[in-house]
This record gives C-alpha cells, sequence and structure tokens, in this order.
C-alpha cells in the first residue's frame, strides 16, 4: 500500500495529495535499478486511481537522483548530489504565483504560491499553498559547471513572502477577517526541527520516527532564521509546514518558537 504521506487531507472540502523524495533514477547502473522505478510509479498509479479524491497533488522535493543528468521538477527543494541545472524546466501552471527570478539566492528559483478559490468564479480566495525552495547542490567532481550550494531557504524569501501576503491582504481582504487558510512545503526541514525531533513525545506525536533529523544549513543552521520568522509572522492561518528529506520520518508536532504545526511526510515508494 501507498505511505499515509500520499493521503495527507487538509480539509474535508479539499484533499492534498503528497508524494515525496522518489528519487527517480537512483543507481541507475546497478541492476535492479528501473524495477524500484516502476514499483514507485506503481504506487502513485495505484493512490491516485484508488477513489481517493485528491484535489492536488504535492511533489515535495527530490523527484529524480540529480546525478542522472534528468531533469528535475521545478519545485520546493534542490537535489543535493550533482546535477545538471540545464534541464530543468522552465514551465509553470497557469495558477502559480511565481516568485521574481531574483528571490531564493543561487539555486533557489522555486518558490511560488498557488491560491484556492471557494468557487469557480474566483471570487473568494479559500486557501494559499506556499512552496519554498530550500536549495542545495554538491559541486561536480573535476568541473566548475555545478559549484556547490548550500541548503537553506534563501533570506531574500522572507522579503518576498512579507510583500505577497500585503497584496493578498489588499484584494483579497486580511486573513484574520476573510477566513483564507495556509499549508506551507519545503523539502529541507528548517533547523528549529531537529529539536522538536529530539523531544518527541510518542502519545502525543505517534508516527514513525526513525531516522536522525537533519536540517537546513548544519554548518550555520540560523541561517534561515529569516525564513522562518517572515513565514509564521506574515502568513496567518498557516495550518502546517510539510517537509520531505528525512526518508524515515512521519509525524507532526508543535514547534515551541512560533508556536506552530510542522509535520514529516515521509518518503514514497
Amino acid at each position: 500500500m501507498w505511505p499515509l504521506s500520499a493521503l495527507t487531507a487538509l480539509t474535508l472540502l479539499f484533499s492534498i495529495g503528497i508524494f515525496s523524495d522518489l528519487h527517480f533514477g537512483w543507481n541507475l547502473n546497478n541492476a535492479g535499478a528501473e524495477s524500484l522505478d516502476d514499483a514507485s510509479l506503481g504506487i502513485m498509479n495505484e493512490a491516485l486511481g484508488a477513489g481517493l479524491g485528491m484535489d492536488y497533488v504535492v511533489i515535495n522535493g527530490d523527484l529524480v537522483t540529480g546525478s542522472s543528468d534528468r531533469e528535475i521538477l521545478h519545485g520546493t527543494s534542490r537535489d543535493r548530489s550533482v546535477c545538471n541545472r540545464r534541464y530543468e524546466p522552465r514551465q509553470q501552471p497557469s495558477y502559480t504565483r511565481i516568485a521574481d527570478h531574483k528571490i531564493g539566492g543561487a539555486g533557489g528559483p522555486g518558490n511560488y504560491r498557488v491560491p484556492v478559490y471557494k468557487h469557480k468564479s474566483g471570487t473568494t480566495q479559500a486557501l494559499v499553498m506556499w512552496f519554498f525552495d530550500s536549495r542545495g547542490q554538491k559541486p561536480a567532481l573535476g568541473s566548475d559547471a555545478n559549484p556547490e550550494i548550500k541548503d537553506w531557504v534563501d533570506e531574500s524569501v522572507a522579503r518576498w513572502i512579507k510583500s505577497e501576503t500585503k497584496k493578498t491582504d489588499k484584494k483579497w481582504g486580511r486573513a484574520e477577517n476573510t477566513g483564507r487558510q495556509a499549508v506551507a512545503f519545503t523539502h529541507i526541514p528548517p533547523h528549529h526541527i531537529r529539536a522538536v525531533s529530539e523531544n518527541l513525545d510518542p502519545v502525543k506525536n505517534p508516527g514513525q520516527n526513525g531516522m536522525e533529523t537533519t536540517t537546513q544549513d548544519t554548518e550555520k543552521p540560523t541561517r534561515d532564521q529569516p525564513f522562518w520568522d517572515s513565514l509564521n509572522s506574515n502568513v496567518k492561518n498557516l495550518r502546517a509546514v510539510i517537509s520531505g528529506h528525512i526518508h524515515g520520518n512521519e509525524w507532526c508536532a508543535r514547534e515551541p518558537t512560533k508556536d506552530g504545526i510542522f509535520c514529516f511526510n515521509k518518503h514514497t515508494g
């Protein structure tokens, strides 16, 4: 069966499915590698065809293995393995409100939001889904083509969040008054989540906690603080921040510094 992360529901009226850390193309030179990809596709097809009523599907990072020189989904993260970014697709869905190319820092263009409307007429926003690029890239051996990129959400994204929420409030009304909800996705968890994972209560926070939590920029972990501050102060009615990256973890807990909910979505496939 598919992991619970593929069945995450925001409300009874709007259901979000999450596929994460599929790593297509892993160890392509080894026997049986393609069968692993086929098995992952089978799980995805089973989940999508099971009549679960998913209204929107999120690929929460690491769709492929970067060293395979295949296309990377333009989204919430960058694989830390070596990859050639010239192959990244630049198309964006019509509902996507993507950040300016100057936002996100080196190797971090995948910051955007997707509004969900109560009615087809599009007169009232019920939900905004936010996606943030946690970046990350190891340098290619013997080449300057792919320099190292550290893995945290760039400080410029903090300013973008503030400006975008102001625009949204001006056009659609303040979230506190209209009831507009929000949910956020970033592939690599913010640095505060390490402490949360070390103090989990298995009764209050059931779920799998099978791997040590690594977070954004372990070299200097506070570099993602501007992003974390801006997200939690400017995005009102934020129901959860959801990350992948740690393949064996699937739990939700309250992050005490912001009193917000954080969830791991485990890996798919």
